[in-house]
């Protein structure tokens, strides 16, 4: 949970979050996902469906000529 990371990773739906400088967050994080695997193959997919449509290089381009086809 720093930075940009929890605007990209939705928590329980791309991936799972912790608390930063919190090793114990982290080893328990990691200990849901690697006994949830059904979850995790979720999360996988989401994450790679929010990639495609938001964060890839060609959503990122349409967005920006969005926004400068506007300021025209």
């Amino acid at each position: 949970r720093v930075e940009g990371i929890p605007e990209v990773i939705r928590n329980g739906v791309d991936g799972l979050l912790c608390q930063a400088d919190s090793p114990i967050d982290l080893a328990n994080q990691i200990d849901k996902m690697y006994c949830n695997q059904e979850s995790w193959m979720e999360m996988r997919r989401n994450c790679r469906e929010q990639h495609r449509e938001n964060l890839s290089d060609e959503a990122m381009a349409k967005k920006t000529a969005a926004v400068y086809s506007t300021m025209l």
